[in-house]
């Protein structure tokens, strides 16, 4: 993280760098801003950007949408700040220690999000399964080969669930959100593989399915990436942070999935 904020003069700061893969970063009238005030985990802070600070385009803020060959509905956008000005108020838990804000702050955040977005690839991975199992006649190789695709998107449903409960008891708790996302992604590139090579070349002439081939990698990149996640399912690991033996068996092999 490169982008910057500095102390301007009495109750006022600067915001200074880019951010890019925005969504709705160049039409949206509000939103939040992490930057950097000093080096270390304690120097991360998040900011308020109210519609007084995102007006059109000027000299000290620049932002533009982002022509992407995937998720268009995200409205993905690059965002320049060159010494954007904001008030001192705009600093989210300014009152708060380094310890309670910033990038405590955050980890909660993409620890809630985390399910979220495994619920996206869930539902993804259910639609092209559906999508596929209706408008083809599938040999009954494809079916078994199918059914199996299914049942594992039902594991990662219930493993869903269960991530979304622990998260909602403890926002700190990451261990659950990771694995759900992991599991969640992987299935969803597996159907739309699956559903890809069971079509043939005539999947082009079904712009839904398309449209989904284009978005389904972008799961991977929404609240960490697949390595960044494995970390912290180790980290639970260790620290005994699985309840139960099944859910360490499907720990294991999810992570025996990637190696």
């Amino acid at each position: 993280m490169q982008t910057l904020i500095t102390k301007g003069d009495d109750r006022h700061y600067f915001i200074h760098g880019e951010k890019w893969l925005v969504g709705h970063g160049a039409d949206a009238p509000i939103g939040v801003l992490v930057a950097r005030t000093s080096t270390g985990p304690l120097g991360i802070t998040a900011i308020l950007l109210t519609p007084e600070n995102l007006t059109n385009n000027s000299i000290d803020l620049y932002r533009h949408h982002l022509n992407t060959s995937g998720l268009k509905g995200a409205r993905l956008s690059r965002l320049v700040f060159n010494n954007l000005r904001i008030k001192e108020e705009n600093i989210l838990g300014y009152h708060l220690s380094p310890i309670k804000r910033g990038m405590m702050a955050v980890m909660k955040t993409f620890n809630r999000m985390r399910p979220g977005v495994a619920a996206f690839a869930v539902g993804h991975a259910q639609a092209v399964l559906d999508y596929t199992a209706t408008h083809l006649k599938l040999s009954m190789e494809q079916k078994n080969q199918l059914q199996k695709i299914n049942t594992e998107v039902m594991s990662a449903r219930l493993m869903l669930y269960q991530a979304a409960t622990m998260v909602d008891k403890d926002p700190i708790e990451n261990a659950y959100a990771s694995v759900a996302k992991v599991k969640a992604t992987y299935i969803a590139e597996k159907a739309m593989e699956f559903s890809m090579e069971t079509f043939g070349p005539e999947y082009l002439l079904h712009p839904l399915l398309t449209k989904w081939q284009h978005d389904v990698y972008g799961y991977e990149y929404m609240e960490g990436t697949t390595h960044i996640q494995l970390k912290n399912i180790y980290q639970g690991y260790v620290n005994n942070k699985f309840q139960s033996i099944t859910t360490k068996k499907n720990v294991n092999a999810q992570v025996m999935a990637y190696k």
